[in-house]
């Protein structure tokens, strides 16, 4: 073979090289782009589900969580790296199933446990995720929060209640009114006439006085004394104007109590009004005597404080379900002591906030719960004392219809400090916690 076919052949392999080396580097740059669009894609698909509202999971076919949302992280309450990698079942209490890792559900309540121990109903939904072929790649599993739904219908039910209880009162409340009114009469009367006839008691008195000094008169007028001391008339006139006096004042405290029932009851205005928050504090006091008088002395320092737009009804509850609860934690730490906490009510003008402050010397809140002591149904009260919905509705009723603020200072075993705060400006807001 001549050097001159040897040339071309070396020129032909080398043009094949080339166009081997064309090849490669096309197929390479498609690689490379498949890539990228693949990344692209994962990352797109990432965004969407970091995006969406709706807590979600993916499962591996071993039932391992491999990804998850923000939404599913921030409700479970763990950082999405403690998340991925470990059993579904670990964080949902989701039924077995014999033939696969997870079981399929469709809207079934399945209880949510959270990073704090506790947990939550849910309503739970797991699908299979399928590759082109039909194989399967895993699982997809969605829930819905049912807490809120619980909320709404604990709020739903308590306000029912409320409504029915404060038809009952107001109806109550009108019916004492009246024969109210006939007993002060009437005992206004009586204390008018007594005192006539204490008048006349005397004079008769003083008469008698000088008719025993006629002749033949002496026995009469002995007769009419010893009648006044079998009638014990000297005692009757010494103590019945304080009888009066006390029955005046259980009829006035009655009619206070009526009154503040009527005002508690009224189903006032759906729209926000300036209200005299310190008459509207006088009013629950009134009605929650009872709560605690027997395991609590109450103090009241009500400030010079403006008008607050408010709705009257939803913060007299507040008040009322603050002083309850103040009277509940007192009541537990006094229990067989035989002697009486302490109960503080405040109201001052902060800036352009009116701040109410119920202070007790109970019990206290343990540093562990406090941050859950606004949640709906957690309690510490014993079964049939407490649902957990008292400081959640004033919670709510305090942040979302009034845009203040709701907050407690903790001090385990010596009591607590509840602090509500209202914009004077019904546009303002309550500003942060410190």
């Amino acid at each position: 073979m001549n050097s001159a076919t040897l040339t071309k052949r070396l020129a032909r392999a080398e043009e094949e090289i080339r166009g081997l080396e064309r090849l490669i580097e096309k197929k390479a740059r498609d690689v490379y782009e498949s890539q990228q669009s693949l990344h692209r894609s994962n990352r797109f698909m990432k965004r969407v589900l970091q995006s969406m509202g709706t807590p979600m999971v993916l499962v591996d076919p071993a039932g391992c969580i491999i990804q998850c949302n923000q939404a599913a992280v921030t409700m479970l309450g763990c950082s999405g790296d403690d998340l991925e990698g470990i059993d579904v079942s670990v964080v949902a209490a989701i039924p077995e199933s014999g033939d696969r890792a997870v079981p399929l559900l469709e809207n079934a309540e399945v209880e949510l446990l959270l990073d704090d121990g506790s947990r939550t109903r849910t309503l739970f939904s797991i699908s299979e995720l399928l590759d082109e072929a039909g194989e399967l790649m895993g699982y997809v599993c969605v829930w819905a929060d049912l807490r809120e739904k619980q909320e709404l219908e604990a709020e739903e039910r308590q306000a029912q209640k409320l409504e029915s209880l404060g038809q009952m009162a107001a109806g109550v409340a009108h019916e004492i009114n009246t024969p109210i009114q006939f007993v002060g009469d009437s005992l206004t009367f009586l204390r008018e006439s007594f005192e006539d006839l204490v008048g006349l008691v005397e004079e008769s008195q003083a008469r008698r006085a000088e008719w025993g000094k006629a002749a033949g008169m002496e026995e009469l007028a002995q007769a009419a004394e010893a009648s006044e001391e079998d009638a014990d008339v000297e005692f009757i006139v010494s103590e019945a104007p304080g009888a009066f006096e006390r029955a005046t004042k259980g009829l006035e405290r009655v009619a206070k109590i009526v009154q503040a029932l009527k005002s508690f009851s009224h189903p006032g205005s759906e729209e926000s009004a300036p209200q005299d928050i310190n008459a509207l504090i006088e009013t629950t006091l009134t009605l929650s005597h009872s709560e605690y008088k027997y395991v609590a002395e109450l103090e009241t320092e009500l400030g010079e404080i403006p008008s607050v737009p408010c709705h009257a009804g939803d913060l007299g509850q507040v008040v009322l379900n603050l002083v309850v609860n103040a009277a509940h934690a007192v009541g537990d730490k006094m229990e067989g002591t035989g002697e009486l906490g302490k109960i503080f009510i405040r109201t001052r003008l902060e800036d352009d906030f009116v701040a109410i402050e119920v202070q007790d010397t109970g019990v206290g809140i343990p540093e562990d719960i406090v941050h859950r002591i606004f949640d709906p149904f957690f309690t510490t009260k014993e079964v049939g004392k407490g649902t957990g919905q008292g400081l959640a509705i004033s919670h709510r009723i305090v942040v979302e219809k009034h845009r203040g603020r709701l907050e407690v200072t903790p001090d385990p075993g010596k009591g607590s400090t509840f602090r509500v705060l209202l914009p004077v400006d019904a546009q303002a807001v309550a500003p942060a916690a410190a």
